[in-house]
């Protein structure tokens, strides 16, 4: 069966749900943190307020909790080696150039922003995959699901590590359907293996999501694909 074209109508359905979606996330943005996993989501916001002081360093994160409560060890220099900070770094980043907004604001729309790249990358899939009844359904039900809208605003790093695997899906989704190996092909695989390695460092539960590559190997490679050495 020939694929589905990603066409101009399609670029139309996308724009309205992600801006269907983004409103959506929009609400109550400026409050603080004091909603679901509140502590959590402090821990990992001053993460992030510490490299706005201090610089970013990222394989030296530090919050402020200096106890060992929860590691049982002790921590006087508050180091936080929970996950690596990509996410943390990224909004403290935002927040340094552009300072309109409050730090808070800067990590929920970061995580807002990933949210969105889910919603899109989720429709292009399910457009090449089934139809695009099923593309708009499925990318609709991300957008306005309670679940998901509270999750994909929250100053947490799931919705990043999981960004960063459904990029990971796509463009080694990219990279099975040419049929020549090239300099593009080549990036497609670079970028697949790169995005991987990120959301793996930063949730490693998400090596789960290499399963749909291993689908994309066999069917593109069939019984072969042991006899490939990348």
């Amino acid at each position: 069966m020939k694929p589905n074209i990603f066409s101009k109508k399609d670029l139309l359905i996308l724009f309205f749900i992600l801006i269907i979606a983004f409103v959506f996330r929009l609400y109550k943005i400026n409050i603080p943190l004091a909603d679901l996993h509140s502590w959590r989501q402090a821990d990992t916001a001053a993460v992030a307020r510490n490299y706005a002081k201090n610089g970013i360093d990222l394989f030296h994160p530090k919050y402020d909790d200096l106890s060992n409560v929860q590691s049982g060890i002790d921590n006087p220099q508050g180091y936080r080696m929970v996950e690596f900070p990509i996410y943390n770094a990224i909004f403290a980043y935002l927040y340094k150039l552009v300072p309109i907004f409050s730090l808070e604001i800067w990590g929920r729309l970061t995580t807002i922003i990933f949210s969105l790249i889910i919603i899109a990358i989720l429709y292009y899939l399910l457009l090449k995959e089934n139809s695009r009844l099923s593309a708009s359904f499925g990318a609709f039900v991300y957008a306005v699901f309670p679940f998901f809208v509270f999750f994909s605003r929250v100053i947490l790093p799931e919705t990043a590590a999981l960004a960063f695997s459904m990029l990971a899906i796509f463009f080694f989704y990219l990279n099975s359907n040419r049929k020549e190996k090239n300099f593009i092909s080549f990036v497609y695989y670079l970028s697949s293996i790169i995005f991987l390695a990120l959301s793996l460092l930063i949730k490693p539960t998400l090596i789960f999501y290499f399963l749909p590559i291993i689908v994309l190997f066999y069917r593109k490679y069939k019984l072969n694909l042991i006899k490939k050495l990348d």
